[in-house]
């Protein structure tokens, strides 16, 4: 594989493993939350399922030469914010700002592979994009019960 296109991988992955180190944050925050201790179960599973892909993400990353990053960007500053405000707002909202960041997540995994070699493909397809997949219908479910009553 040309080195171009190496780097230009380790990027993508780079940029993956940080998306699931701040989701695995979100969740962590909103279950430390007043609004975490109704739903604590399913957002340790978020949680525990962002930060197993991360990690795995961080293998291939450090299998291919690069730095695996340890820390979403702007988590130190940020951090202390984004706590506040998941802790002023309602449980709705919360649980409507971590399903958005499902979204995302999702549509990066759906939509962001097809400059990555077949191989790196095939890992997120089969490995990364299933456990997104979970997780996102996990909180979508929280989502949707929660506003059921």
């Amino acid at each position: 594989m040309p080195e171009y296109a190496r780097e230009q991988i380790i990027d993508r992955l780079t940029m993956f493993c940080r998306n699931e180190l701040a989701a695995a944050e979100g969740c962590r925050v909103a279950r430390a939350a007043s609004m975490g201790r109704q739903h604590r179960a399913e957002l340790h599973d978020c949680e525990a399922s962002h930060e197993a892909r991360a990690n795995r993400l961080g293998a291939l990353i450090a299998r291919m030469g690069g730095e695996t990053p340890d820390s979403p960007r702007l988590r130190h500053a940020l951090e202390n914010t984004v706590k506040e405000t998941i802790e002023a707002l309602s449980t709705r909202t919360t649980l409507a700002l971590l399903e958005a960041n499902e979204d995302e997540r999702l549509e990066d995994y759906q939509t962001k592979t097809e400059d990555l070699d077949d191989e790196t493909r095939r890992f997120i397809s089969e490995d990364i994009l299933p456990e997104q997949e979970h997780t996102h219908g996990l909180i979508s479910s929280l989502k949707y019960a929660f506003a059921r009553g």
